[in-house]
Formats: C-alpha cells, sequence, structure tokens
C-alpha cells in the first residue's frame, strides 16, 4: 500500500520523506517543554521559511511550550502545529511567526470549543463562548496579516503596484499596433493620390480703430 502512494504522480519518493522527517524527543520540567531536535537541517529548516538555526530551534521550542497541556507533553498537538507551519510553506521568517501563532490560536480555540460543548452551568458556558470568539478573531485576522504580507512581497518581487491596475512597472499600457506590409502599401498609395494640402491662411479681421477725443 505505501508503493502505490510513494508511485504517485507528484507523491514524494520514501527518500524525499526521509529527509523531510523530524525526530522529537521532549520532556517538561514544570511549566516549560524541553525538545531535542533530529533532523536534515539543510533540508528541513527552508520548510520554516529560515536558513539560521537559531531561529529554527527558537520556533520548535515555543511551539512546544504552546502546544503543550498537563504534565506531559502533547505530542500529538506540537507535531501538527509544526505541520501547520510547513503546510503554510512560509518564505521566510515573518511567515513562520504569522504561522506558528494562528496555528497555537487554532489549537486553543479548539480546546474552549471542547469546553464550551462540556460546560455543565451556564457561567462556564458564557466563559468558553467569550474566549472562544476572542481567540476565533484572532485566528482570522493572523490569516488576514498573513495574506497581506505574503501579497506585499509578491508585489515587491514581480514590480507591480496596486495604482497601475496590476500592470509591470515600466509596461507600455497602450503598445503600438504593428501595420501589415499590405496595410502599409495602402497607406502609401492614398497618400500618393491625395497629398496632403498646404494649410489655408486665413486674414484676421482688423481691429477698430478708436478715433480720437477732441478738446473742447
Amino acid at each position: 500500500m505505501r508503493e502505490s502512494v510513494d508511485n504517485k504522480v507528484g507523491a514524494p519518493s520514501s527518500e524525499a520523506i526521509d529527509e523531510m522527517a523530524m525526530k522529537l524527543a521532549m520532556f517538561k520540567t514544570g511549566d516549560e517543554t524541553h525538545v531535542t531536535i533530529e533532523c536534515n537541517l539543510a533540508v528541513v529548516m527552508p520548510a520554516f521559511g529560515t536558513m539560521d538555526q537559531k531561529f529554527f530551534y527558537g520556533l520548535i521550542k515555543q511551539v512546544a511550550n504552546a502546544g503543550s497541556k498537563g504534565r506531559y507533553p502533547d505530542a500529538t498537538t506540537i507535531e501538527f502545529m509544526l505541520a501547520a507551519i510547513k503546510g503554510g510553506k512560509p518564505r521566510d521568517e515573518v511567515e513562520a511567526m504569522l504561522l506558528a501563532q494562528f496555528a497555537a490560536c487554532l489549537v486553543a480555540s479548539m480546546r474552549f470549543t471542547n469546553r464550551l460543548a462540556h460546560a455543565e452551568s451556564p457561567q462556564e458556558q458564557d466563559s468558553a463562548e467569550r474566549v472562544f470568539n476572542k481567540l476565533a478573531r484572532t485566528t482570522a485576522a493572523l490569516v488576514g496579516a498573513f495574506q497581506h504580507y505574503r501579497a506585499g512581497n509578491e508585489q515587491k518581487a514581480t514590480g507591480r503596484s496596486v495604482n497601475d491596475g496590476g500592470r509591470t512597472i515600466g509596461e507600455n499600457v497602450n503598445p503600438p499596433v504593428q501595420e501589415t506590409a499590405s496595410e502599409k502599401r495602402v497607406r502609401l498609395i492614398s497618400v500618393r493620390n491625395n497629398p496632403p494640402r498646404p494649410p489655408m491662411n486665413v486674414p484676421s479681421e482688423p481691429e477698430p480703430v478708436t478715433p480720437p477725443r477732441t478738446r473742447r
């Protein structure tokens, strides 16, 4: 079954999957989650929008702490958050951080959805509903911020502007129409048979002369 999946068009090969694999060893001391990462850094770090090891390790640690709950690290949730970041295909560190915040807000909002579904009193229901609504709005705002930031980078890369209607800067809006050989021949014959006439000089009317005033 694994071979049939890997042999599909566009499916990553087993070698590519192995290179992208990340092995995480996690443990908690108090409220802090410690993570040890084993992976091919040259392949995995670009998937998180960076080639800076300090940023990469710091991001993984922050995600691990945001996804942990209780006495032990929640490996399933942490791996989900990391997959969400990679799935967004960040192009730089800013996009990676926005995606990490998005994943953290999404996980938190789903936890409060669970609380809302299991609320046993109106007070618990109101509390869970308020927090869920705030997290849902924050999640939507992060999606908008991510799209806005990426669109701005794409405009800079392609030299496009919103004010010019999406046309490349320096592009001729109305390019000259190419004249065919037959059209040029017809135009020359028309000019030969109908030469342009010189403009007529129309004499201007003389200005009225005011007679001089006589003294009495």
